[in-house]
């Protein structure tokens, strides 16, 4: 089972103002002709005090073909951010 798991962790850190742009923490899930991965995205407030956008990112993987089902929910899923490949 361990094989088939993969956990990361990615920080973005804006060194002019000295904050945390964003950090991602996901889940994937591995076999041979299929993947099913887990996101969490946080996001941190702009200059102007914005809200943040944080997410929660879920895709059903179908290797060498591309994606099958991806979900997005959060307060920013109009953008289009990176997805998994």
């Amino acid at each position: 089972m361990w094989k088939h798991l993969a956990v990361h962790a990615r920080t973005n850190l804006d060194i002019r103002t000295e904050t945390f742009v964003e950090t991602r923490y996901g889940v994937d899930f591995k076999f041979d002709c299929w993947a099913v991965s887990v996101e969490y995205i946080n996001r941190s407030r702009d200059s102007t005090g914005q809200s943040a956008e944080d997410e929660f990112r879920f895709s059903v993987h179908l290797l060498g073909l591309g994606n099958v089902l991806s979900s997005r929910l959060g307060t920013g899923v109009a953008d289009s951010g990176p997805r998994f490949k």
